[in-house]
Formats: structure tokens, C-alpha cells, sequence
């Protein structure tokens, strides 16, 4: 997937797009097989889409536009979010929430900062170490003891030579 623009509402011109708010933010994101043929459908629904909209179907490149083509609006994207939540008896979080809920899972993970850091967006991965910080200070406990076993098998090789 590629990061190339944002929306954004401008006083005087509406929507409008815009480039990310760093360098960083153009990005491309790797994407598993399953998103990838999840995709795949979904940009075969969205032909269908393009057609029933006909010549008031504004092309934008977009991978999930309203039914013409253009962004969804904020108030209806959140209004979706919040019913998809309650619907399937989820906690109430903002839809930013799950940017930063993925970053937390992929820290958790053990996946590498600058790896995180490149999927984020962010500039440096001092940013995503100083917004992530507290949650990869519960991974030190699990460091501790990925060290300690390590040591302790080669101790425990060399003891039984």
C-alpha cells in the first residue's frame, strides 16, 4: 500500500489533498495475503461502484471512497466505526485509536523500531520511541529473560564439553 497524500478540511476550499506531514509520512506499507486478496474484491465491488456512479464517479485513486468516488466524510466514517464497535460488542475508541492500538501490537510483537517507525511514518525512531516508550519498557522483562536463557544454554554447552 502506498502512502502518498492525507485530507485535510481547508477553511475557503473543503476537502483537499495534501502530502504527508513529513517525508517520512510518503511511505509504502507492506501488506500480507490475506489484506492483499481482501483487496483484490473489494477493488472488483468498487467497478461495480464506478459503474452504477457513471459520470458522477470522480476518480481519486482512492482505496475506500464514498459512492462517487471522493472521501468519505469524517462524521460518516466515525458514525460506521462507532455501529461496527457496538454491533460486534467492541470497546469505544476513536478510529485514530487503531493506528496506535497496530503500533502497540507491532512493538509488543517484538517487531524492530525502525521497522515500526517505517510503517508509522514517523521521521526518526527517537518519535516512536518517545511515543511508544512505556510499552516497550514491559518488553525489557521478556529481554531479561531471552538474555538469561541464551547465556545459560551456552554456560550449559560449555560446562558439559
Amino acid at each position: 500500500m502506498n502512502v502518498q497524500r492525507r485530507v485535510q478540511r481547508l477553511k475557503g476550499q473543503g476537502r483537499v489533498f495534501l502530502p504527508p506531514k513529513t517525508k517520512a509520512g510518503r511511505r509504502q506499507i507492506k501488506l500480507g495475503q490475506g489484506v492483499l486478496a481482501q483487496l483484490a474484491a473489494h477493488r472488483e465491488r468498487q467497478v461495480s461502484q464506478k459503474d452504477i456512479a457513471g459520470n458522477r464517479w470522480e476518480e481519486n485513486e482512492l482505496i475506500f471512497p464514498n459512492t462517487i468516488g471522493k472521501p468519505i466524510e469524517n462524521t460518516k466514517l466515525i458514525h460506521d466505526f462507532n455501529r461496527l464497535l457496538l454491533k460486534n460488542n467492541l470497546p469505544n475508541i476513536r478510529f485514530h485509536d487503531l493506528r496506535h492500538t497496530s503500533i502497540s501490537f507491532l512493538l509488543d510483537m517484538g517487531t524492530p523500531v525502525n521497522t515500526v517507525q517505517q510503517r508509522a511514518g514517523h521521521s526518526k525512531a527517537s518519535v516512536t520511541t518517545d511515543t511508544y516508550g512505556h510499552l516497550m519498557a514491559l518488553s525489557q522483562v521478556e529481554a531479561a529473560e531471552n538474555i538469561e536463557d541464551f547465556v545459560l544454554s551456552v554456560a550449559g554447552r560449555s560446562q558439559a564439553k
